[in-house]
């Protein structure tokens, strides 16, 4: 990902059909309104190398596994999530055509 994670907005298509499928209530929903835009890659600058390919967005990194936290999933569940939900995808503001990642 190119963007910092407080200018990527949430793709129109994404939060189409988020807002018809997910309560208002929902927590993946209250992050990708409400939270998703206040936390910074520069916030975690400290823990990546300048040099080398460049990684996923610690941001999203860190939404992640918050949510594997809150729903107990173990790694290759939680990768198989961000690839295939769409309460993930609206929180961290992905289009709904996101690959995900191993």
């Amino acid at each position: 990902m190119s963007q910092s994670a407080t200018t990527l907005a949430l793709p129109a298509e994404t939060a189409a059909v988020g807002k018809v499928l997910m309560k208002e209530d929902s927590p993946y929903r209250l992050v990708g309104d409400k939270l998703f835009t206040r936390v910074s890659e520069t916030d975690f600058a400290d823990l990546y190398s300048s040099e080398g390919k460049r990684g996923i967005s610690p941001v999203i990194l860190a939404f992640v596994t918050v949510f594997q936290f809150m729903e107990k999933l173990p790694d290759r569940q939680a990768a198989e999530a961000l690839r295939v939900r769409l309460d993930w995808r609206y929180a961290l503001h992905l289009p709904l055509t996101y690959t995900g990642f191993d």
